[in-house]
């Protein structure tokens, strides 16, 4: 199969650790011909380049910056992403026949890139791999409102979502409670479409009786200054509003007297 995955995740290079590395490492194992479309945003300098990295194509589309941003960059930048995207997969990718299409929330706004692929690969299968709620998930930590004036934008992007639901053959959610919410608020979704598709993480063999694996994590804990004795549970990822920070900082205070486990919270402060 050709495949075409469509992210604003950043992936230079697919044999990188990363729930989409591993996913579309896994169909280029499986013998599929893997096309990556990803933002090259405007922090990094670079023009909108093909590459060939590890027998899978990287379209780099030069798009405004969309993550870690103002709010003004990044709502214009995630608006004209649709159009960058669609240009520039004409321009580099016209002359291949796709057979699957797949693409992550978020963002919504992919939603005329999909259907124009469709639209040039009438036999393909569209799969949106639903990762957040959007803009739901917005108006639930209070950065959208659904009446008054400030609803314009909230509605402008609700129409985004239905219709990104409308052009997906398929989608897969990270939890049966997310399908159960998706169909709940959205019942022209056939049910039978709607399925649960968990991030996709290749395991690696942790040979925990080899004497230099344990000697570098024995190294790693003494770098950081972590105990060498105890089980130590890690949070990693972006710091914000979404992650419920408010709720991790109780589920610490809740365990704090504990002298039998160790936590490590580490990521980037998002807005």
């Amino acid at each position: 199969m050709n495949i075409i995955f469509l992210t604003l995740v950043r992936i230079s290079d697919v044999e990188e650790r990363g729930i989409y590395q591993d996913l579309m490492r896994k169909f280029r194992d499986e013998g599929h011909h893997v096309y990556i479309v990803t933002a090259a945003e405007r922090r990094l300098g670079l023009d909108t380049t093909l590459v060939e990295s590890r027998s899978v194509k990287i379209l780099n589309v030069k798009t405004l910056n969309v993550q870690k941003t103002n709010i003004v960059e990044k709502g214009i930048g995630t608006l004209l992403i649709e159009s960058q995207f669609k240009s520039s997969i004409k321009k580099y990718l016209g002359d291949v026949k796709f057979d699957l299409i797949t693409y992550s929330t978020p963002p919504i706004t992919f939603t005329n890139v999909v259907k124009f692929l469709k639209r040039e690969n009438p036999q393909a299968i569209s799969y949106l791999q639903l990762k957040d709620i959007f803009p739901q998930n917005a108006v639930d930590i209070g950065m959208m409102k659904t009446t008054g004036v400030k609803a314009v934008l909230y509605k402008f992007f609700r129409n985004k979502e239905k219709a990104l639901y409308i052009a997906s053959d398929y989608i897969g959610c990270m939890s049966p409670a997310n399908v159960q919410f998706l169909l709940k608020h959205n019942p022209e979704i056939d049910a039978s479409s709607v399925e649960v598709a968990p991030n996709s993480v290749e395991l690696r063999n942790v040979r925990l009786e080899d004497g230099q694996d344990k000697a570098e994590r024995h190294y790693i804990r003494r770098k950081y200054e972590l105990p060498t004795d105890k089980p130590i549970f890690i949070y990693g990822g972006n710091l914000g509003k979404p992650q419920g920070i408010d709720y991790l900082v109780k589920c610490l205070e809740a365990n704090k007297k504990r002298t039998d486990c160790y936590f490590v919270v580490v990521g980037v402060l998002a807005p």
